[in-house]
C-alpha cells in the first residue's frame, strides 16, 4: 500500500486523501513541490514492482520499513516529503550533463528461488568501468562525511556492481558484462558537493572546512551476493508469509521513518 494521505500540523490540513489534497493548503513547501509530491507517489517505481522483485535501495535502508511502506497505510506531511522531491529535481538537472556516459540504465538479474533484483545507476563512465551515484543531502549533513561516505551508500553501489556483471539492461534486453573497477558517490547538496575520492570544501553556516572524502571500497563480489540473497529472502518471506523484517541498526532513520508508529505498534503488540 503506498503513500494514502498527508496532512500537515503546523498549518492545521487534517489528514487528506492523497489525490484530494489541496495544493496551496499547506505553506511549509511551495505549491509546486506539493504538486511534485503527489506526482512522485503516482509515478513511484516501487508502487508497481512483480512479485518477488526488489530493488537495490529497497535492501540497503531499513528492510521493516520496505515492508511495512508496501503492506499498511501510512501518512505523510509534505515537507516530509520533500527530501525526495530535491534528489528527483538535482537527479533531473544532472541527467543532462556526462555526454557521452551512460545515464539513468535500469539493470535486473535473478538471485535465485525465484527471486529477482534490479537497480538504476545514475551514470555510467565504461571507458573507466566507473559507476556513478548521486546523493542529494541537506547541507548541514556535509560535515557527516569527514568519517567518509554513508555505509549504506557504499553498500548500494556496490550491488549496482554485482548488477551490472551479468544482469539485463531493461531497455536494450542486453546481458551485461562490465565489472566495475571503480565506485563513485557524488554528495549534492544546495550549496555544497562531495565527491568520494576528492578533497571536499563544504561550507557549513558561516564555516568552510576542507576535508579528504574517502573512496568507496569495492567489496568482495561474494560477499555482496550473499547479503543480496539473505536481504531478498527476507523480504520475500515477510511478503509470503507475513514475517516481519528485522528493524535497522541505524537508529537515526527512525527518527524520519514515515510508518514508525507502524513499527512501534508492532514492537508493543506483536501486530500492527
Amino acid at each position: 500500500m503506498p503513500l494514502t494521505r498527508l496532512y500537515c500540523e503546523k498549518c492545521e490540513v487534517p489528514p487528506t486523501e492523497l489525490f484530494k489534497f489541496v495544493i496551496g493548503s499547506c505553506s511549509c513547501i511551495t505549491e509546486p513541490l506539493q504538486a511534485l509530491v503527489i506526482q512522485d507517489e503516482a509515478e513511484n517505481y516501487h508502487n508497481s514492482l512483480p512479485e518477488n522483485t526488489f530493488t537495490a535501495t529497497m535492501l540497503t535502508g531499513c528492510l521493516r520499513k520496505t515492508f511495512l511502506k508496501k503492506t499498511v497505510e501510512y501518512d505523510s506531511t509534505p515537507k516530509a516529503r520533500y527530501p525526495a522531491i530535491r534528489g528527483r529535481i538535482i537527479h533531473g538537472i544532472l541527467e543532462g550533463y556526462h555526454e557521452p556516459w551512460v545515464k539513468e540504465e535500469r539493470y535486473e538479474k535473478s538471485v535465485g528461488n525465484g527471486i529477482t533484483l534490479t537497480g538504476q545507476i545514475d551514470a555510467e563512465n565504461p571507458g573507466e568501468a566507473e559507476i556513478v551515484d548521486y546523493k542529494t543531502m541537506a547541507d548541514d549533513g556535509f560535515t557527516f562525511l569527514k568519517e567518509g561516505p554513508k555505509t549504506d551508500h557504499c553498500l548500494q553501489v556496490n550491488i549496482y556492481r554485482w548488477l551490472r556483471n551479468g544482469g539485463r539492461n531493461l531497455r536494450t534486453r542486453i546481458i551485461s558484462n562490465m565489472i566495475a573497477k571503480k565506485l563513485t558517490i557524488w554528495y549534492v547538496g544546495m550549496r555544497n558537493a562531495a565527491k568520494t575520492g576528492s578533497w571536499a570544501n563544504v561550507k557549513n553556516g558561516w564555516k568552510v572546512g576542507r576535508f579528504f572524502l574517502n573512496p568507496v571500497p569495492i567489496m568482495v563480489y561474494e560477499d555482496v551476493e550473499t547479503f543480496i540473497r539473505r536481504a531478498t529472502k527476507t523480504l520475500s518471506d515477510a511478503f509470503k508469509r507475513g514475517v516481519m523484517p528485522p528493524m535497522t541498526q541505524e537508529k537515526w532513520m527512525c527518527k524520519v521513518c514515515e510508518v514508525k508508529k507502524q513499527c512501534e505498534d508492532f514492537n508493543e503488540r506483536g501486530k500492527v
